[in-house]
């Protein structure tokens, strides 16, 4: 090969390589800006928040307690892609830090103290929810909802909203506990939120999560090529079908073939409506199953066709 078109293609090869790697953080600063340093409050919920760096891709966040010298326990490790993080916080004294970070290098870590104290009063509060998850989607009608109590709550507002946590108000329930079922939930998207409340009199700001109730299969995928008894060359040929459809949750198909002794010799997860394919001789039989995200089902096949 001649030498300049070989040292063309080194320098392009390392010009691309070049683009790839990321620049260095190193010598970079990170400028926290909230919560000040040695910040009390009585509210439990933090809402940390600091510069973008320049060519970063993440921000790893940690909170300690009492300081990152001798850490007794770690309340908070997280890596996230925006510059601002919320947390909720028992009492107590702690150091947070941030570092900003990129897959070639990090910068240093920017640390500050703050402090929850104790008080009788639930205002500027949040309870902290534990079950369901945010977002579930299940296909299950029985619900069992449970956070973590706040100090100083003699009970609690539980409320249930179809959509959103503006949406209109389906249940609203007052409980001394910090659990509750609820039964016989139709399909459809909620939100669910709690509400510390005492004799003060206060309450705490209301937390909410959402979640879909989906207990009901998607409709049944339609089989279109080939058909019932077709004939079809061993050269490559197309399996094609519509899939299914779910009023509330997105889906997926699989695609299934069976030879003739029932041995299943396809078996294809997330096709997307048509398969090109090509098999050896004889009689087979198809199927696509539709699933939503839920984890409902259905089945169409099974439809017989031959390869000759």
């Amino acid at each position: 090969m001649n030498k300049l078109i070989l040292l063309a293609l080194l320098a392009s090869t390392l010009a691309s390589c070049t683009d790839v790697i990321e620049e260095d953080l190193d010598g970079f600063g990170l400028v926290l800006l909230t919560p000040p340093a040695g910040h009390t409050s009585t509210g439990n919920q933090v809402d940390f928040r600091w510069e973008a760096v320049p060519n970063a891709t993440r921000y790893h966040i940690q909170v300690c307690t009492p300081d990152f010298t001798a850490p007794i326990s770690y309340a908070l490790d997280s890596v996230v892609t925006e510059v601002y993080f919320s947390g909720l916080f028992d009492p107590g004294t702690f150091t947070w830090r941030v570092r900003a970070e990129n897959d070639n290098s990090h910068t240093d870590w920017y640390t500050r103290t703050f402090s929850i104290t104790s008080s009788q009063t639930l205002t500027g509060q949040v309870p902290q929810l534990l079950l369901p998850a945010d977002d579930l989607i299940t296909n299950m009608s029985v619900i069992t909802f449970t956070w973590d109590t706040l100090p100083f709550t003699v009970d609690h507002r539980f409320e249930l909203r179809a959509n959103s946590s503006t949406g209109t108000l389906l249940q609203a329930l007052i409980t001394p506990e910090n659990t509750i079922t609820l039964n016989n939930l139709a399909d459809g998207e909620y939100a669910w939120g709690v509400q510390a409340q005492n004799d003060v009199p206060s309450s705490s700001d209301f937390a909410y999560r959402s979640f879909i109730v989906d207990a009901t299969a998607p409709s049944v995928p339609i089989q279109l090529v080939p058909s019932s008894g077709a004939i079809v060359d061993q050269a490559p040929f197309t399996f094609l079908w519509q899939s299914g459809q779910d009023a509330l949750t997105s889906t997926h198909d699989s695609l299934i073939v069976r030879n003739a002794a029932q041995q299943i010799v396809r078996a294809l997860g997330n096709a997307s409506g048509t398969y090109a394919d090509s098999l050896g001789l004889g009689t087979y039989t198809w199927y696509v199953k539709t699933v939503d995200q839920a984890g409902n089902s259905s089945l169409a096949g099974p439809l017989t066709f031959s390869v000759q």
